[in-house]
């Protein structure tokens, strides 16, 4: 076939074609589906709580802090969650926003907020679904407590002193808030108030060599040298590894020499964990997995003399549960007994318990092969 042949049956497809578009039906175009505009999803709260709980179990108390700022928007204002951001605040070294957290309307509500014995208790490892009802559910001590120590950490000593009676008030059998309170009432010029408590914190708690430390510190300021001598030597018999009594104790002997300074944190080493707002761990609340925990060489148990069954009422056996902090060693360092008054544990039965404490000889926790210090909870048997 010629080209042009050829050409001309292109030409009369193509019009083919034309003619056949021509006659076709219409067809309407596909109408535009509208799109509304959604609002996102809140977040869920539950896993932000739980990553912020894990993140203060590992001691990241900063990534903890970021978690718990997420979370505040998410659900309704909430005293305990507003008591933890504040101790991360202070534990990340951001004490004024912790200050400004802790003056602020929602944890002075919870301060005055005493609720009853059965709050009067430390939270529990899963502490995190307290951050998400709306409301307090916690012990005022903790507050009061953070309050001291931060108020303490900035130099604010009557804010300081303020909390630490609270804190006193809700723990009265306890030697570490005695002696909290007896530093603030040195620092702000009450002597004899400073003392009464120092001799209150280290007759409690004979695990507390802070507290004869700052007896000792109060006798050299009244000129009670001997008194002064006899304190830090005891402050040492307690914790040789205490810098504090054995600079004094040296410089004592020096005539004419000034007394210390009093110092600005009330407890020291390894016994700083027991501070809620210190990084020092173990933490109290916190969990860690050991491939060994603490355990105890025997099982300890006194027999409760009959002038002290009667004020307690006692008629059968007690089992009293003292948490101890065991370093490295299997030496106890510092203890921690639950909320308790006079007519629970007597004073004299309390020091007892706590004088055995201190002899309690453990075999450390292990993780990874290696001794770490930890917490353990030891069951104490009174018997009648």
């Amino acid at each position: 076939m010629s080209p042009r042949a050829i050409a001309s049956v292109l030409v009369a497809l193509a019009l083919a074609g034309a003619a056949d578009a021509a006659t076709a039906p219409a067809v309407a175009p596909a109408q535009a589906v509208p799109v509304r505009a959604g609002r996102p999803s809140a977040p869920n709260p539950a896993p932000i709580a739980s990553e912020a709980r894990t993140r203060e179990d590992e001691g990241a108390y900063g990534l903890a802090l970021e978690q718990l700022r997420r979370l505040r928007p998410l659900v309704p204002l909430d005293g305990d969650l507003e008591l933890a951001t504040a101790i991360d605040e202070a534990r990340a070294n951001l004490l004024d926003s912790a200050w400004v957290r802790l003056e602020g309307p929602v944890l002075r509500a919870a301060l005055a907020d005493e609720g009853g014995p059965g709050r009067w208790r430390d939270y529990p490892f899963q502490r995190e679904p307290f951050w998400l009802n709306g409301r307090f559910d916690g012990w005022y001590w903790y507050v009061a407590r953070t309050k001291a120590e931060v108020a303490l950490r900035l130099g604010r000593w009557a804010d300081a002193r303020d909390a630490a009676k609270i804190a006193v008030h809700a723990r009265p059998l306890a030697g570490k808030e005695h002696l909290l309170y007896a530093l603030c009432l040195a620092h702000t010029g009450d002597e004899s108030g400073a003392r009464t408590e120092a001799r209150l914190a280290a007759e409690l708690d004979p695990l507390l060599p802070e507290g004869f430390y700052l007896r000792g510190l109060v006798a050299w300021r009244d000129g009670d040298r001997a008194r002064a001598r006899e304190d830090f030597e005891r402050a040492l018999a307690r914790d040789s590894s205490y810098r504090a009594p054995a600079l004094a104790l040296s410089r004592l002997l020096v005539p004419g020499l000034a007394p210390d300074p009093l110092p600005t944190r009330f407890l020291s080493g390894r016994r700083r964990a027991a501070e809620l707002t210190s990084r020092v761990r173990p933490k109290l609340e916190e969990y860690v997995q050991f491939d060994q925990i603490a355990t105890l060489y025997g099982q300890p148990r006194r027999v409760v003399p009959d002038s002290l069954k009667a004020i307690m009422g006692m008629t059968r056996p007690i089992h009293l549960y003292v948490t101890v902090l065991v370093d490295e060693h299997g030496r106890v360092v510092s203890d921690e007994l639950p909320w308790l008054t006079p007519k629970m544990l007597p004073v004299p039965l309390l020091v007892e318990v706590l004088h055995d404490a201190s002899r309690w000889k453990f075999k450390p926790a292990v993780k990874l092969g290696r001794p770490r210090a930890s917490y353990a909870t030891v069951e104490y048997e009174l018997t009648p």
